[in-house]
């Protein structure tokens, strides 16, 4: 159970870190 917990928090930190980067990363690039 616990690695399932700990396997959600890492997806949601990183859906959050994608989501703070990816404005940057469209903007760069245009």
């Amino acid at each position: 159970m616990g690695s399932i917990t700990n396997g959600w928090e890492a997806i949601s930190q990183f859906t959050q870190l994608i989501l703070a980067i990816a404005p940057a990363l469209l903007t760069g690039s245009l």
